[in-house]
């Protein structure tokens, strides 16, 4: 009688491709909402008070500055998301604040993932992800010379006599390309983004 071993634990990564795959594009709170359903015809779910002032007198939108700072808590960060929404006169307006707002840690970690997956520590030592490549150029030496349109063209187009592939940039999705160009330039000393 043979068993058969369990199937591996998904990767942060395969989850958030399973989410996406489903359909699964924001996580608004424990319950389900079925956006398609007819308002009129749909019983009304029992809703909680709100939460007290404390929740209102949060900032906005707030910013990590740093890899070393912790993300708010996340019920500070989900209360800051929730009234910065309330707050938005139009759908422009909103888009503008999620695009800004930086009140999780998902970002960061979101950015990093595409670091690993595609396999650039293998190559590059860089301390923020962990990495010590011996082959290419120290990350850690080398980004600080880097501005984001320089960083894109050296992984575009890494030059004759690199070792690193000359398709490296379209084995990656432009999103992609651009989620790591912000995470190389947000570990550099100093961070930003020039």
């Amino acid at each position: 009688m043979s068993q058969t071993a369990p199937e591996p634990a998904p990767n942060v990564a395969q989850l958030l491709a399973f989410y996406l795959e489903a359909g699964v594009d924001c996580a608004l709170g424990e319950e389900p909402v079925n956006r398609l359903a007819d308002p009129d015809l749909a019983p009304a779910a029992p809703r909680e008070a709100p939460p007290p002032a404390v929740a209102r007198s949060m900032p906005a939108a707030p910013v990590l500055t740093g890899l070393a700072e912790a993300p708010p808590a996340p019920d500070a960060a989900i209360a800051s998301a929730r009234e910065a929404a309330r707050t938005a006169p139009t759908l422009e307006a909103l888009r503008d604040l999620l695009e800004k707002f930086d009140g999780c840690a998902l970002k960061s970690t979101a950015t990093r993932l595409v670091f690993a997956e595609m396999g650039c520590g293998s190559c590059h030592r860089l301390a923020a992800a962990g990495s010590n490549g011996p082959i290419g150029p120290s990350l850690d030496d080398a980004l600080p010379r880097h501005t984001r349109a320089s960083l894109l063209a050296k992984i575009s187009d890494p030059g004759a006599g690199s070792l690193m592939p000359g398709d490296f940039a379209r084995r990656m999705s432009p999103a992609q390309l651009q989620a790591l160009v912000t995470f190389l330039l947000a570990t550099r000393a100093g961070g930003g983004s020039r």
